[in-house]
C-alpha cells in the first residue's frame, strides 16, 4: 500500500524539481543522504556556500559536535546508507522501479534508482 500510494507522489515531486533544474528556472543544489553521513562538515559548508554564506570549518565542526552530543533531543538516526533497500523484497523494488516509466525524461539516479 505504501509503495502504491507514496511512490507516485514522490516520483512526481522528484520529476518536478528535475524539470525546474533542466529549464534553469532555479539554481538547485542536490544533496544525498550519503553526502551528509559521509562528510557532514563539508556538506554543511557546501549548503552555506550555495546560499552565499560562509563559516569557518572549525565552527561548523564544533556546532555539529554540540548538536550530536544531545542525542536525546535530536533523535538523529544511525546514518546507515542503503538500509531502506534491505527491508524490501525484489518484487517491491521492481514495483517501485516500474513507476519511473511514467517519467522518461527524469533522471532518478539521484534518489538511488
Amino acid at each position: 500500500m505504501l509503495i502504491d500510494n507514496l511512490v507516485p507522489w514522490y516520483f512526481q515531486f522528484v520529476a518536478s524539481w528535475d524539470l525546474v533544474e533542466k529549464r534553469g528556472a532555479l539554481d538547485i543544489l542536490t544533496l544525498s543522504y550519503e553526502d551528509m553521513i559521509t562528510n557532514k562538515p563539508q556538506t554543511i559548508k557546501d549548503v552555506l556556500g550555495f546560499y552565499g554564506f560562509g563559516a569557518p570549518s572549525r565552527g561548523v565542526e564544533q556546532r555539529i559536535d554540540e548538536i550530536e552530543s544531545q542525542k536525546r533531543r535530536t533523535r538523529f538516526n544511525k546514518g546507515i546508507a542503503g538500509r531502506g533497500k534491505l527491508g524490501l523484497t525484489e518484487a517491491q523494488k521492481n514495483r517501485i522501479n516500474s513507476y519511473a516509466k511514467y517519467y522518461p525524461t527524469t533522471d532518478f539516479s539521484r534518489i538511488g534508482l
